[in-house]
């Protein structure tokens, strides 16, 4: 297709302003994330909506079922450590066919302005710009609803958020959305991300099938810049299963590794057949709780997470409701979570989770649905596990990740009796946590090696596994190298999975027609970056995102590269692979009144131990070890470390309160027997 040119965009400013909350953006990463964004979007290019109003056979009737039973917000809700999670403080973007303005769902509309109050902004982007985004097609407001509504009997998932619609489709029955409108939206998303503290966004459109990651659509800086900025985008994985042939993949817009593609699954049994498709397409014979829907686009590493698509009741474009079935309507489950689970994490852990850290406990915590276990329908079953979002389980992954801390004191135990009562602090004495129990502060360099050769096909994504064992502490620097035989380089886009769940760059679309990628190194240290060399890059080069994000993280764990092939005609090999990894134990060193303290630790057993003082007869703990089991946003004090020794020198004096307190530095100390 011949690329067409763009008329001049300018980003919109907005205009209805709301008060900012705990785990607000700050502006100056919005101006970063602006500066950083390209218009490519087209003019011919096109999405398509990914729900529909199902006709259905035999005279069976859709009956109607509240998705939260199945995803356990229901609990989530009457649970009182969860009280007031509602996604207050928060907005939710939504891009589509526009929504009913004034529909009760959104709140009342005090101000008598004829836009209901939760509804913070709207805009028509679609063709000539302008500000009504009033809904004439019905898909924009029943997904709208389907995130924020606060409806008492058809609520949505965040009915506290509020709501931003901005209008990508045209009017008429079956409308198309281009890239190039598309795109406008979400620079006017990333341009006021902190005007309007927002959260998530929802996209339920796109087209095609493909089974590969990709960061090469017109949008695709945009999702990264929102990512960046901890918010979450939500996309649709398309409706078309069967008519791909049942071949894995999902719609081109959801295979961006910066979004979460989400399909669908049945909320309750609602009879059966439904015939998708106006009877051409997928047909679900009988149907359940919890059963993945015919018509789910599907992929081994591409779908994120299921959530209720079928049969969904939402806001009409009329004031009333519809009813709709599709990965449309699962979506937004998702971008209303999201507002749930980041007000959960600013109000128990003071911050935004990042986007990885919200991707990784949207799959972690599911339930896991397995895909042809006892679906009834006329697709073939992949037999693959897919994850069906938990709130209850997210919610309790959340508060688990609250902070704790250890404190304690290092003493001089002159009377040898195990207390501090009366006794000198001892400054400059090095206190660790003991992650392996070895009575040694461990730092060092280990690598691991993955030599098993895997395929690279055409338009497919392989995963390669790597099992890290064994390492103590925490990771402070990583290495990553890789040995690709592959005929057309430029095809090849590469990440690092670590074992905690975050997602690093090494590099896309480099090297042109060339061939092979031959003991290449990614060092942040490197000189060169990546797109500066030349094939087969033999050599260290720095990758597109740097691996310093991974700094801090527990190294133990299965870690993998992934390597999506992005082009015809050209396929290759993974010869093997390893990382690298820098570690230490985490320590401190006692203040001058041998305090000590680790703060930010997550909720687990800890081995606490000090550097022997050289001569010094340890006191307190026996053993030398003090055994911690820390709960979450449990802070521990108190822990002693007891030397028993004799001062040769005059310590130094500090005054507080009117008392005299005794402070000594290891060098004040000989230590006799």
């Amino acid at each position: 297709q011949t690329m067409e040119s763009l008329e001049d965009r300018t980003l919109l400013s907005s205009s209805r302003l709301i008060n900012l909350e705990p785990g607000a953006i700050a502006q100056a990463d919005v101006d970063q994330a602006v500066a950083s964004l390209t218009t490519t979007g087209r003019t011919d290019e096109f999405s398509y909506l990914m729900g529909e109003v199902v006709a259905l056979d035999g005279g069976n009737e859709i009956q109607t079922a509240e998705s939260s039973t199945v995803i356990n917000l229901d609990d989530f809700r009457v649970d009182p450590r969860f009280a007031g999670i509602d996604g207050s403080g928060f907005s939710v973007v939504v891009l589509d066919t526009g929504v009913d303005l004034n529909h009760p769902f959104f709140g009342p509309d005090a101000n008598s302005d004829g836009i209901a109050d939760r509804i913070v902004y709207s805009y028509d982007f679609s063709g000539t710009n302008d500000s009504d985004a009033s809904d004439t097609q019905g898909h924009g407001s029943n997904v709208s609803s389907i995130a924020v509504s606060s409806d008492g009997t058809h609520r949505g998932m965040a009915p506290g958020a509020n709501l931003i619609h901005l209008k990508v489709f045209p009017d008429g029955a079956n409308p198309s959305a281009t890239s190039a409108d598309i795109e406008e939206a979400m620079q006017w998303v990333v341009a006021n991300a902190a005007t309007y503290n927002i959260v998530s966004v929802n996209l339920s459109l796109g087209s095609g099938n493909i089974g590969y990651y990709s960061s090469g659509l017109a949008e695709s800086d945009e999702f990264a810049a929102l990512a960046n900025l901890s918010i979450a985008v939500a996309v649709s994985s398309g409706n078309d299963f069967f008519q791909y042939g049942s071949v894995q993949g999902v719609n081109a817009t959801s295979a961006d590794p910066n979004v979460i593609s989400v399909g669908a699954v049945y909320d309750a049994n609602i009879g059966g057949p439904l015939s998708y498709g106006g009877g051409a397409g997928a047909i679900a014979n009988t149907t359940a709780a919890d059963r993945i829907t015919p018509f789910t686009q599907r992929d081994v590493y591409l779908m994120d997470v299921l959530a209720p698509g079928a049969a969904i009741t939402g806001a009409n474009y009329d004031g009333g409701t519809s009813v709709k079935h599709g990965t449309s309507q699962a979506s937004p489950h998702i971008a209303g979570i999201a507002a749930l689970a980041q007000q959960l994490a600013v109000q128990e852990l003071g911050r935004r989770l990042t986007f990885d850290e919200f991707e990784t406990l949207l799959r972690t915590t599911a339930s896991l649905q397995n895909d042809g276990d006892n679906e009834d329908d006329n697709v073939t079953n992949t037999g693959l596990n897919f994850p069906r979002v938990d709130v209850f389980a997210l919610g309790e992954a959340i508060l688990a990740m609250r902070p704790g801390s250890i404190a304690g004191v290092v003493f001089a135990d002159q009377n040898g009796d195990g207390s501090n009562s009366g006794d000198s602090g001892i400054s400059g004495v090095t206190v660790y946590l003991d992650d392996n129990n070895n009575n040694t502060l461990d730092a060092g360099t280990v690598t691991f090696t993955n030599n098993t050769a895997l395929s690279l096909a055409d338009l497919d994504t392989t995963r390669s596994s790597l099992n890290v064992s064994g390492v103590a502490g925490r990771i402070t620097d990583i290495d990553v190298r890789v040995n690709i035989t592959h005929t057309y380089d430029n095809d090849l886009e590469v990440y690092l999975l670590s074992s905690s769940g975050s997602r690093i760059r090494l590099f896309r679309g480099v090297g042109g027609a060339g061939v092979n990628f031959t003991n290449t190194v990614f060092d942040d240290e490197a000189s060169l970056v990546i797109a500066a060399g030349t094939s087969p890059f033999t050599g260290s080069f720095r990758p597109q995102e740097l691996l310093s994000g991974l700094d801090n993280e527990d190294p133990n764990g299965i870690w993998q590269l992934e390597i999506s092939d992005r082009g015809l005609d050209d396929t290759g090999t993974l010869n093997s692979w390893d990382v690298t990894i820098a570690h230490a134990e985490q320590s401190t060193t006692s203040t001058a009144n041998g305090q000590f303290s680790f703060s930010g630790l997550e909720a687990r057993s800890y081995q606490v131990r000090q550097v022997p003082i050289s001569g010094a007869a340890v006191t307190t703990p026996i053993g030398g070890v003090q055994t911690v089991s820390l709960d979450p946003d449990e802070d521990v004090t108190g822990l002693l470390f007891g030397n028993n020794g004799k001062p040769v020198a005059q310590p130094s004096s500090v005054t507080t309160n009117e008392d005299i307190v005794k402070v000594f530095a290891v060098s004040d100390f000989q230590f006799t027997d």
